[in-house]
């Protein structure tokens, strides 16, 4: 094809917008500085859940897209996490756009971002692909107990994103999941893939996302370079809020695997993991005193995670993202 009949490829970059004004205007000065990879056309949309349209005065004042384009505005009225993420991919695809990206609306791609991203994924013909969150902390007041907390979420954050560059580079599949995230949209059209509505209020429709795609035979890849970081308000960084998440995590892991291979099964899989959970949670927090609490909050994700083990191959069900939490 000569170069006077070259079309660029198309990216549909989507934010979900859930409720948090502020963090969602930070997010959209850092789209705006993004650099564009070459002979690449994007196009920036929030998707509001909010009937109410509350994140049109955020993206109104936003300021504009890298190539001058505006940040576009849509609303998505039904709520839940797998009802505007469909909505992205059904706008992406009418668009005729080459991929979908998604980035959360609580964080900030570093400028970089999006070229290495689509680099990665371009070279490496890959179907789904994505990279590392780091943890920082929000601009508000903290107290000393939740300074601990953030920390404590840093390092794991830290450790997890070098356990998924270990596991990458061993062949191994790491988790692919929605808040960095570009799938091929061909591979979409030709196998009807949308998220899961089960997954609307609980969460794991990345994941699940995924491994539906491997299923189909498709590849991924995990791109060590293409970063973005993610704010952490103060209401999550408490223990309360620790516990909680790993639990409902922990949950809904068993209770995914209860529904599709059986409550037997799960609980074979997941009982010894629930009992090693509870071992280094107990541990962790035996020595908390000794290491300045900065392994409390960790013991206390470990015991969350048990629980949430346990609770699931009994049957409870998260609804974790039936509310937002943010600013």
């Amino acid at each position: 094809m000569s170069a006077d009949t070259f079309a660029p490829r198309r990216i549909l970059l989507a934010v979900p917008s859930f409720r948090r004004p502020r963090m969602l205007g930070e997010c959209l000065v850092a789209v705006s500085r993004l650099r564009l990879p070459r002979d690449v056309q994007l196009r920036v949309v929030v998707f509001d859940n909010d009937a109410a349209a509350s994140a049109l005065e955020v993206v109104l004042a936003a300021p504009t897209a890298s190539d001058g384009r505006p940040i576009e505005h849509l609303v998505e009225p039904r709520r839940g996490l797998c009802a505007v993420r469909n909505r992205a991919l059904e706008e992406a695809l009418a668009d005729d756009a080459d991929a979908l990206v998604f980035l959360d609306d609580d964080e900030q791609p570093l400028p970089d971002w999006l070229e290495k991203l689509w680099e990665g994924f371009d070279t490496s013909q890959a179907d789904l692909a994505g990279g590392p969150v780091s943890i920082r902390a929000s601009t508000g007041e903290r107290s000393l107990l939740s300074a601990f907390v953030h920390l404590s979420l840093a390092l794991n954050a830290r450790a997890r994103n070098t356990y998924r560059a270990w596991s990458a580079a061993r062949g191994r599949q790491p988790a692919i999941v929605t808040n960095n995230w570009i799938v091929r949209l061909s591979f979409v059209r030709a196998h009807g893939l949308r998220f899961d509505d089960r997954f609307g209020r609980t969460g794991g429709e990345d994941a699940d996302f995924h491994r539906r795609l491997l299923g189909l035979g498709g590849r991924t890849r995990w791109l060590e370079h293409a970063r973005v970081v993610e704010t952490v308000p103060p209401e999550r960084s408490r223990l309360g809020y620790v516990f909680r998440r790993r639990f409902d995590s922990g949950a809904l892991r068993t209770g995914t695997v209860a529904t599709q291979h059986g409550r037997w099964a799960a609980a074979k899989r997941f009982t010894p993991g629930a009992c090693g959970m509870f071992f280094v949670g107990l541990v962790l927090l035996a020595v908390s005193p000794a290491t300045a609490l900065i392994t409390l909050p960790l013991a206390l994700g470990h015991l969350g995670r048990g629980a949430g083990y346990l609770a699931g191959l009994c049957g409870f069900r998260s609804e974790h993202y039936a509310t937002t939490t943010g600013y």
